[in-house]
């Protein structure tokens, strides 16, 4: 249904895309956004690496984890919107730690996403957006969170339940807090909300300035855009079944910017920062691999060098 509801977006909108002024200042906005965009979800690779050495009481290989954190990152576009959490348990032999752990590691994430977005919104905006949406919905927009937040625990629990997984992730819970001290708790909290308001910042004034850039006009200021963004971005984490978030992101942006900068522009702009973000988890994940290829082949060579020069000196 998300990828019906974009269709439809580009469908009804194909003519403003075609009468685009700046077309190339736009499309280079869009290519150094890509690029920004990727050092970003970089970081959030570190998050989640911090995640389970919070977990596990032990330093992690940056490479595996990174590249566990990429390859799951792509399978959010598959239907479901939980499959990159899949995805990470599926890799967790390649670290080296438990299915239970990978869970937990992942739940800590989500909650610290969450969290640090919410505040994030708040600080932005002072309740402005939470207003706007309670005005649409006529319905509390705490009561649309606790709900659904409610119904992925529920869920969580009722797979959990099933070959009495629920027990081993619990005995692994409790382990997992005996090597834990307040110290590193708090130090985690820090690096989470430092790494998680760079990544939303800089994601949303990419998305303010080329909403500007497209729109040539300046409606609201753009710490309420930036909150707009941000609670866009987070009813698209946590709605089960928005591949990506696909649909529900654009569908929250449209709803309250298209008053403020017209329709035809707003859809323009959640367009092709959708295709932002896309590139940007496809760099993530071939750049890292390059990476770790080209290292791989300096350390084999450096390897036979070695060897070679250890032979030379036993002749």
């Amino acid at each position: 249904m998300s990828i019906v509801y974009i269709t439809r977006i580009l469908y009804t909108s194909k003519d403003s895309f075609a009468e685009l002024e700046n077309f190339r200042v736009v499309l280079f906005y869009c290519l150094v956004f890509s690029v920004t965009y990727t050092l970003a979800l970089y970081a959030l690779g570190f998050l989640y690496k911090f995640s389970l050495e919070l977990l596990v009481a032990k330093k992690l290989g940056i490479a595996d984890t990174l590249s566990v954190y990429f390859r799951a990152n792509l399978c959010k576009y598959l239907p479901g919107n939980v499959m990159q959490f899949v995805a990470r348990n599926l890799y967790a032999e390649k670290i080296g730690l438990s299915q239970a752990k990978m869970v937990f590691g992942s739940l800590l994430d989500v909650m610290m996403v969450t969290a640090v977005s919410i505040v994030l919104c708040l600080v932005f905006v002072n309740e402005l957006f939470f207003t706007i949406v309670e005005d649409v919905f006529s319905i509390n927009v705490y009561i649309i969170f606790f709900a659904v937040t409610f119904g992925l625990i529920l869920i969580f629990f009722l797979i959990a339940r099933k070959g009495h997984i629920l027990n081993k992730i619990i005995n692994e819970f409790k382990q997992s807090l005996d090597n834990v001290n307040v110290a590193k708790v708090l130090l985690y909290i820090g690096k989470s909300f430092g790494i998680i308001s760079f990544m939303h910042t800089v994601a949303g004034l990419m998305f303010f300035y080329l909403l500007q850039t497209i729109s040539s006009v300046t409606a609201v200021s753009v710490f309420i855009v930036i909150s707009v963004y941000i609670a866009a971005w987070l009813l698209g984490f946590i709605t089960p079944g928005s591949p990506g978030g696909v649909g529900v992101k654009e569908a929250v942006l449209l709803l309250v910017l298209s008053e403020f900068y017209g329709r035809e522009n707003v859809v323009i702009c959640v367009v092709l920062f959708r295709l932002v973000t896309i590139t940007a988890d496809i760099l993530a994940f071939c750049s890292h691999t390059v990476i770790i290829k080209i290292f791989t082949r300096i350390h084999v060579n450096t390897n036979q060098t070695h060897s070679k020069i250890q032979g030379d000196q036993t002749l």
